[in-house]
């Protein structure tokens, strides 16, 4: 997967948008080359979109991020432990290569919002999305978390998983709703009811000065 050296849709933004809302981001299991295939495309597209949106006078931004990036799926009171430099060095599996990936976007979205104040920067951090999709051609072309609740139906669900997901309309209608979050830097949680408690644990033991919002299945 190639970064764009700059954004290729520029004409995009003559239409008066005053806000974005950032969702793409590469998500899959293997991985052949972790800073072409995941990291790069992950840091530099969200870095992309924010020097587009400075650029043409976007002052709203939502970031689609994941709770991979936050949190260590071992202990709930710490955050995601891991880092670029063992991303790299081929040492961990795909998922985890994708929570560092998540991880960087989002600390480049802060960094950024840092150094341009005048933005206004979120970052949703859902749990695995599932919901509704475009139908593919084939099973084959299935994007990943669709493919998990097909192996799972058909029994080739290679390990247990953590449960931990989000309806897509309901991660979507967030998006929309964070819009009209004043809270510059914040990192917002969508997860539903039966998770609210484990995030309030981790929420317990983050680091002070940090701010989140936790989103659970109440509008």
């Amino acid at each position: 997967m190639s970064v764009l050296e700059s954004f290729q849709c520029q004409s995009t933004f003559a239409q008066g948008i005053s806000a974005v809302i950032h969702v793409v981001s590469p998500f899959f299991r293997s991985v052949d080359d972790p800073e072409k295939d995941l990291l790069d495309p992950a840091r530099q597209g969200t870095v992309k979109v924010l020097e587009a949106c400075l650029k043409h006078g976007v002052r709203r931004v939502i970031v689609t991020g994941s709770i991979a990036a936050v949190v260590d799926p071992t202990k709930v009171d710490t955050g995601n432990p891991l880092t670029y430099e063992q991303a790299v060095s081929s040492a961990l599996p795909g998922m985890a290569v994708y929570a560092v990936s998540k991880k960087i976007a989002e600390e480049a979205a802060f960094e950024f919002g840092r150094e341009h104040p005048e933005i206004r920067i979120t970052v949703m951090n859902p749990t695995m999305i599932y919901g509704p999709l475009v139908l593919p051609a084939d099973l084959s072309a299935l994007n990943t978390s669709s493919q998990d609740i097909y192996n799972l139906i058909s029994g080739k669900l290679e390990e247990t998983m953590s449960p931990v997901y989000a309806d897509v309309r309901y991660v979507a209608t967030l998006h929309v709703k964070a819009l009209k979050v004043d809270e510059n830097e914040a990192s917002l949680f969508i997860s539903l009811p039966s998770f609210y408690r484990m995030f309030m644990c981790f929420l317990d033991g983050s680091p002070k000065g940090i701010y989140r919002r936790i989103f659970s299945g109440k509008d």
